[in-house]
């Protein structure tokens, strides 16, 4: 196994994760501020807790977008929130970067560049050569016209586009500069320790990301990252198997971590939960409930139990907090409360079996 070290952070990294983040459409939620939301949420972390870490994290977010915000020009066509293969783009540019690729944009360099962005395999350009061969296949192919629209471009002017890039990227260059002298002792623990992990048990942590495949573990590049501070994954140029993946890696991941453990690890809490889903009965209608809400009648009718018998065990699940009423005049809707069960598997998890 071959693992490189990136011992500050990008800045292309941190600019492409906030422009995406802001502007992208994404799962994630649009400012640190909602991410610390999320995670306090998800992990029933005291809010004040992780606001405390997170301090010298917002003050980057804050003078990043003042930097980039304004300069629309710059990255617009790369960042749109109803399309993905936009953003992706960006980080074409990124690896090409990273692999140290000559700029000279020939047919291949620009093969590949659509390849990232559509996320399609390059040889399924082989027959691209030209605005018009490029736009026989942008025709077959299933996008958005404006993804298609872009990819035209893409190809006419690739040295406009990869200005833009090196542009956005240079306005953010002294900001991150700024904040790594600060945050260098972060980033070396948490390199140190994600460097652990794959020595220790890198199939662990392959796990995590959702890897089938062990191919990218022979060759990576661990790379901190401050804009998505509690997550983590991994990233490859698909067009040039044979270069280094970057595993991202959140400066603050296991510090939400361990606060899970903390606020999770709660005997008593655990106990009475474990308590309201000792009855089969009780475990019957939290699979009912999977599906969709029910009514109490049609939980009774389902599971052949009387409707106060319902009513019983919901007044159970309701205190544990797995399921949530909706009462409607004579009718009461039950819907299962997905976030908390989960929260609630997660602290067990983390008590029982995690280290």
């Amino acid at each position: 196994m071959s693992i490189s070290v990136q011992t500050h952070l990008d800045p292309a990294v941190e600019a492409i994760l906030l422009l995406e983040r802001i502007y992208g459409g994404g799962s994630i939620p649009s400012s640190i501020e909602g991410s610390v939301t999320f995670y306090a949420e998800k992990f029933n972390i005291p809010i004040v807790q992780l606001e405390a870490l997170v301090q010298p994290l917002k003050a980057m977010e804050s003078e990043l977008s003042a930097i980039l915000e304004p300069h629309e020009e710059l990255w617009g066509d790369m960042f749109y929130s109803n399309s993905k293969a936009e953003n992706l783009l960006a980080w074409g540019f990124f690896y090409l970067e990273r692999e140290k690729t000559r700029m000279v944009f020939d047919t291949l360099l620009r093969r590949r560049l659509i390849a990232l962005m559509l996320d399609c395999s390059l040889g399924s350009l082989d027959g691209v050569e030209d605005l018009h061969s490029l736009m026989a296949f942008l025709e077959r192919f299933p996008g958005s016209n404006q993804t298609k629209w872009i990819c035209a471009r893409l190809w006419q002017e690739p040295e406009r586009f990869y200005d833009k890039y090196r542009r956005m990227v240079a306005l953010a260059e002294p900001v991150v500069a700024k904040f790594d002298t600060e945050l260098q002792p972060l980033i070396r623990e948490t390199v140190s320790m994600a460097q652990q992990a794959l020595r220790e048990d890198p199939m662990s942590l392959w796990d995590q990301l959702g890897m089938t495949s062990t191919a990218y573990l022979d060759n990576l590049i661990l790379c901190p990252m401050a804009n998505n501070f509690g997550g983590m994954g991994i990233i490859w140029d698909h067009t040039a198997p044979e270069v280094p993946a970057f595993l991202m890696i959140g400066l603050l991941r296991q510090s939400i971590y361990e606060l899970g453990r903390r606020y999770g690890d709660n005997s008593e809490f655990l106990t009475d939960r474990l308590k309201s889903l000792s009855d089969q009965r009780r475990i019957e209608i939290l699979k009912a409930l999977k599906s969709a809400p029910m009514y109490g009648q049609e939980l009774a009718d389902l599971l052949s139990l009387s409707p106060a018998t319902i009513s019983h065990h919901m007044s159970s699940l309701i205190s544990a907090g797995f399921v949530s009423v909706d009462r409607r005049g004579s009718k009461t809707s039950y819907t299962l409360h997905r976030q908390n069960l989960d929260a609630f598997l997660r602290n067990l998890r983390f008590t029982l079996l995690d280290e």
